[in-house]
């Protein structure tokens, strides 16, 4: 029983102390040399020799040997290193930091003749990048790009000199953080600069003992003392929203036709979220919602027409006031003939209305308004990389690109245009099962929102119910699939562009939509109505700090979460009183609580007359919706009721079905409750629905 006890106490134990190990977390010290042996460091480059004598690791020149490297076995990005050093005087050493012996992390911009030098380290499997300098010739401190040359900070002779033990022990400390790096020796500072040609954000550390060539006479430095501490730094914020795409629009999502392997490798290394909705299925209001957390009832935005109150605080002017450097390039759509810079950013670039899928003109900053040429994604993805690399400051950075694409009317790049030939499209059979349905669907068949009407330019002659009008709306979907691929393309850029400035594994990146899209569903095109489709959207998150790789979220998420879930992760304050929660510790695997109902809303447009008012709810299990008349008098269209368990596709309404009365209450009560909780104690208020109307929009707002 004794050995038994002894046994889970030994186990206990070294649980205990596997667990301190892994938490050990920013800002904990962790001592890299235990004074005694280096087991688990690597030793790269020459064959200088390395021992432990007297609690020091000693390194000693050996002749005819390039530069030599003691590594310890991790990677640091954001650090605080201290060490104790003396070097012989005769002998120049240095520190390796964030350095590297990997082809793919030979930074872009170098020169031929720099790239060759770099390349010849990582065959020689040695290191290249940052180097502190420890010497005693007045550079100490300075800090070198090693394997490739020159200075990334400059030494300071006059300060090194005076502060500098030639013959003693020198303490060192260096900071790193972001592009800064900052070098104190004895306690003074002695460096202060940016790197800003390796663009290593992440790297090994080693200690140098440098080649001296035919010299047979050994020479030595010795460290002790050695110590980190990974600095706590704010993540950067990339946000990625697209324009009506579908929840299914992503091949992780399981599309049979359109494959997107970057955003599909965004979520198999983060999460994916199943079941993402908007609050309200319309671009303007969505939009709001995911800038303030807030319902459209309450921020305003209720059309495609209204700005974004400038009094409301949004999740970029609170990232501002945190510290970051914030940005928008792309699609704005809040205010239809307003371009001109919104609060929030210090970077902004939008056009008026839609914009076009070729040749846009945007207005930089409300000081430069030019036509831009080129493919509209490509033109906003090389905006975003160029603001990330043409800054100079050591902020965190947020940036929102926002793509045009897939929004009608869909315009394919070139060489995508006959991508999905070979998909055979048809109407999807739920638009010729309409019996069950509310009278307004039939209605809406002919009109802009129909899948008889014009499909957004694609038919010229319509209505047209003849079967052999399919093909228009066959070719409506491929160009909307076609305009994704260009949209994928953009998102394995912009990962890789993060991933050669080191920046991947610091930013989160969000991959979403503002409302999702009815491809034929019920008869229908276009969005606003309460159906999966159109308000099922996708969502994509990669943030290594945050969660595992490859986790998927299957609870209830809403475009309100985005804006009190982004400020949580980034350690800014919150926002007051929005109707989001953050879905981060959701992401880190705590549910409790978690909501498992949100309600929905959308309000009659007189300028797209094609959709009642909506009030809808939407469970882990049911869809309720109802279109209330506006004026308080009973709905004047059949509700809708689906089990999503068995009907996934909401081709059976059960809203007559008597053994399905009970459900119907409890669904009503719980959309009641959910209305009023969030109504900030006003009522519920809408305008009169004026009927499905058969004219096509004004043309300007198509």
């Amino acid at each position: 029983m004794k050995n038994t006890l002894a046994a889970l106490w030994v186990i206990a134990m070294a649980i205990a102390v596997s667990a301190f190990g892994k938490n050990a977390g920013a800002d904990e010290w962790v001592s890299l040399f235990n004074g005694k042996d280096i087991e688990g460091w690597e030793q790269k480059g020459g064959e200088a020799t390395y021992k432990v004598e007297d609690g020091c690791i000693v390194g000693t020149t050996k002749p005819r040997t390039p530069n030599s490297f003691l590594c310890p076995p991790n990677s640091y990005g954001d650090f605080e290193l201290t060490f104790d050093v003396k070097c012989d005087p005769d002998l120049n050493s240095g520190v390796q930091i964030r350095s590297t012996s990997y082809a793919a992390h030979i930074p872009a911009g170098l020169s031929e003749q720099e790239t060759a030098k770099a390349k010849r380290r990582v065959d020689t499997n040695s290191l290249f990048g940052p180097q502190v300098e420890i010497a005693a010739t007045g550079r100490a401190a300075g800090v070198w790009f090693e394997g490739v040359g020159g200075w990334l900070l400059d030494p300071n002779p006059e300060v090194a000199n005076e502060v500098y033990k030639k013959d003693g022990w020198n303490s060192f400390r260096v900071l790193a953080k972001g592009k800064s790096i900052q070098v104190w020796i004895n306690g003074t500072k002695v460096c202060d600069g940016r790197d800003n040609r390796t663009l290593l954000a992440k790297g090994r550390l080693g200690f140098q003992v440098h080649g001296v060539g035919e010299k047979t006479e050994p020479l030595s430095v010795r460290w002790k003392n050695i110590k980190i501490r990974e600095v706590q730094t704010q993540p950067n914020v990339l946000f990625i929203l697209t324009d009506d795409q579908r929840y299914d629009a992503l091949s992780c999502m399981g599309h049979p036709h359109l494959k997107t392997p970057h955003i599909d490798r965004l979520a198999n290394e983060g999460l994916l979220f199943q079941n993402h909705f908007c609050t309200t299925s319309l671009c303007s209001p969505s939009r709001a919602s995911i800038l303030s957390g807030l319902y459209a009832h309450t921020h305003g935005v209720s059309n495609n027409f209204t700005e974004y109150p400038e009094s409301m605080i949004s999740f970029p002017m609170r990232l501002q006031e945190s510290g970051y450097e914030t940005a928008y390039v792309g699609k704005w759509h809040m205010g239809e003939k307003n371009d001109m810079p919104r609060p929030g950013f210090d970077h902004f670039v939008t056009h008026k209305g839609q914009g076009k899928y070729f040749d846009t003109e945007f207005n930089f900053n409300g000081k430069d308004r030019r036509v831009v040429e080129g493919y509209y994604t490509t033109v906003v993805t090389d905006m975003a990389m160029d603001w990330i690399e043409d800054r100079d400051s050591d902020k965190p950075w947020a940036i929102m690109v926002g793509h045009k694409a897939p929004h009608s009317f869909y315009f394919p790049e070139e060489k995508y245009q006959h991508a999905f030939d070979s998909a055979d499209i048809q109407y999807p059979k739920s638009a010729f099962n309409l019996g069950d349905k509310p009278a307004w669907f039939k209605k809406r068949l002919d009109t802009w929102h129909g899948i008889y009407g014009p499909l957004f330019d694609w038919r010229k002659k319509f209505p047209d119910k003849s079967p052999e009008a399919v093909k228009d709306f066959a070719q409506m979907v491929r160009a909307y699939w076609g305009t994704l691929l260009s949209v994928d393309d953009s998102v394995g850029r912009l990962y890789k562009f993060l991933e050669d400035r080191g920046e991947l594994d610091n930013t989160l990146v969000i991959f979403t939509s503002d409302n999702g899209l009815l491809e034929g569903e019920h008869g229908m095109v276009d969005k606003r109505t309460g159906h999966e489709p159109s308000i099922r959207i996708p969502l994509v998150a990669r943030y290594p700090g945050l969660t595992k790789q490859g986790k998927v979220i299957p609870q209830i998420t809403a475009t309100i979460d985005f804006a009190p879930t982004i400020l949580d992760i980034c350690g800014a304050e919150p926002l007051e009183k929005v109707h989001g929660h953050s879905w981060k510790r959701l992401a880190q695997g705590d549910d409790s609580d978690w909501r498992t109902s949100f309600y929905y809303e959308y309000n009659y447009e007189h300028q797209f007359p094609y959709t009642p008012n909506v009030r809808a709810l939407r469970t882990d299990r049911w869809k309720y919706i109802r279109y209330p008349h506006g004026d308080g008098s009973p709905d004047r269209h059949m509700a809708e009721l689906y089990d999503l368990k068995v009907d996934p596709g909401e081709n059976k309404n059960l809203i007559n079905d008597e053994a399905h009365a009970d459900v119907v209450k409890e669904l009503r009560a719980e959309l009641d409750r959910l209305i009023a909780v969030h109504g900030d104690g006003k009522p519920d208020e809408m305008p009169v629905d004026q009927g499905i109307q058969s004219g096509l929009p004004e043309e300007s707002i198509r």
